[in-house]
């Protein structure tokens, strides 16, 4: 009798490592983010790509989240992220920051009345190389899931980053 096979769909790269779907699907329910080490695994439908532009013009973006980008100086060797919930909403949403090699360099979280996360402080040359910014949300049961991706992080190169999510 033949095994049965399982069939493992690709639904992201963790380290060279290809991500079984179906694992993912178990254990990601009780992973914090804390617990994310590696890039983004990506929704269910990939992770929505995005530019600046989308956050600083405060544009409703296409799972009908709006998050407004604000700049504060800081020393031009830094780059910091900051994320913000508006007072009505509640649902959980994070902010990690991978670099190019998908390394989470840190992961930031809100929900509740927790409106405004840490700081997560970097060396802008650690991101100039294709970092990027990965913006997290619970979704249907809660279910933590990476939902857009920034790139280009040498646009903030010496900035403080505060996103703030009005809506969602």
């Amino acid at each position: 009798m033949k095994a049965k096979e399982s069939k493992s769909t690709n639904v992201g790269e963790a380290q060279g490592r290809i991500v079984n779907e179906e694992y993912y699907n178990l254990i990601s329910p009780i992973l914090t983010p804390s617990q994310t080490v590696t890039s983004a695994p990506p929704g269910p439908f990939g992770l929505i790509a995005n530019d600046w532009g989308d956050l600083e013009k405060n544009l409703r973006l296409r799972d009908g989240d709006v998050v407004k980008a604000r700049y504060t100086d800081i020393d031009p060797e830094m780059v910091e992220f900051v994320l913000e919930l508006a007072p009505w909403i509640t649902w959980w949403k994070g902010l990690q920051v991978v670099n190019d090699s998908g390394q989470q360099i840190g992961m930031v979280e809100c929900q509740d009345s927790n409106k405004k996360s840490d700081v997560i402080s970097c060396y802008a040359e650690d991101l100039e190389a294709g970092g990027k910014l990965i913006l997290w949300k619970g979704k249907m049961l809660g279910i933590h899931t990476a939902m857009y991706e920034i790139a280009n992080l040498e646009h903030v190169t010496g900035k403080r980053v505060r996103l703030r999510w009005s809506s969602d």
